[in-house]
Parts: structure tokens; sequence; C-alpha cells
């Protein structure tokens, strides 16, 4: 879907249900091969410290949650349509990987999520 689509931004929502980080790093994978990658961004209900670094680090730009972040989400959003690439993001961190070898999932394979 994503070749077809070639989205601007992928916005994926962790309400508190199972979340898999590794159907989630598939999608970074599919993102990451596409002609152009779309920025990331994850919305949550509560921030969890741990959840966003392991989101970080397998290269999403940004983790927000709703209610901290919710009265500048249009701003943000706008931004990370319009902004160029910045730092290492997902695609990066997956060509790293498949030049090496090793697979790009970086995170604990059980996390709280809570």
């Amino acid at each position: 879907m994503l070749e077809v689509v070639e989205p601007q931004l992928i916005v994926v929502h962790v309400d508190g249900e199972e979340f898999s980080y590794e159907q989630f790093d598939l999608l970074l994978w599919a993102n990451s091969v596409s002609p152009r990658p779309a920025p990331v961004l994850v919305m949550v209900n509560g921030y969890s410290t741990e959840q966003a670094t392991i989101l970080f680090r397998m290269g999403v730009e940004e983790y927000l949650c709703e209610a901290e972040h919710g009265d500048r989400l249009d701003a943000i959003v706008d931004g990370l349509i319009a902004r160029a690439p910045a730092g290492r993001r997902s695609h990066e961190i997956h060509s790293e990987a498949a030049a090496s070898g090793k697979p790009a999932f970086r995170g604990p394979v059980a996390a709280s999520l809570a």
C-alpha cells in the first residue's frame, strides 16, 4: 500500500492494546524501501519513556502523547510534512542494517507498553 499511496506522513496510534515491535519494524522497513520514505509519527494515550526510546531507536521521527501534545498537534504534523529529513531516518537505519546483514529491530522483544 505504501508504494501506491506514497504518504507524506505515517501516523500510528498506540492505545495500550497489544503492540508488536516486530510488526512495526516491518512497517518501517516497507516505508524505508519506498521511493520516498515518509516520516513516522506515533501517537499514544500515555507517554512511556521506555517505549519512546525504543521507537526512536527504531527510526520514528516523533512520539507524542495526545494529552500532553494535543494542542500543538497541527503544528507538529505540519512541521513533519514540511521539513527536510533531519538526523537518522528510518530508511537510513534499515539501510545500515541491510548492509551489515543484521536485523534493524533494535529494541527488546518483550517490553511493557503500559
